[in-house]
């Protein structure tokens, strides 16, 4: 009997419940692109996470050190700009000899792979050569 009534007001209840307000396309649209930018702004203050670099180096018959590689977008919703590459040239005992901010021109796009070939003249005395993306801005994609 108690089940029966617990049953009867738990249908009551749930029945009673209005359904959700109807929201309008122009609403959910706002909404989307709302979280979007949300999204992208999170992507890029975060952008160490979403961008990688695979590079390798070689010298060339000049004796330039050749940097070529790729740098990868995994951001879904930021298009990377301003990106940094900081190329270091250290010697036996660590110290920095050299140091270059090469600016990537294009931006790097959702999801996108950026290739990345370029020549430096590599101080006297270089025992290493190391490349760390340095800093990187951001805007929102486009819908798609």
């Amino acid at each position: 009997m108690q089940r029966l009534l617990l049953s009867c007001l738990l249908l009551t209840v749930v029945g009673c419940t209005p359904p959700p307000a109807e929201r309008s396309e122009a609403e959910l649209r706002q909404e989307y692109a709302q979280s979007r930018r949300q999204l992208a702004e999170r992507e890029g203050k975060e952008w160490r996470r979403y961008l990688q670099e695979k590079l390798q180096h070689r010298s060339n018959l000049l004796g330039q050190v050749v940097v070529e590689g790729s740098i990868t977008s995994t951001a879904t919703a930021a298009i990377y700009t301003d990106v940094v590459l900081q190329v270091t040239f250290q010697d036996a005992e660590g110290r920095v000899l050299q140091q270059y901010d090469t600016p990537i021109k294009e931006p790097i796009a959702p999801g996108a792979v950026r290739l990345f070939k370029e020549k430096y003249a590599a101080p006297k005395g270089t025992y290493s050569t190391g490349y760390v993306i340095a800093e990187a801005g951001f805007t929102v994609a486009p819908e798609q």
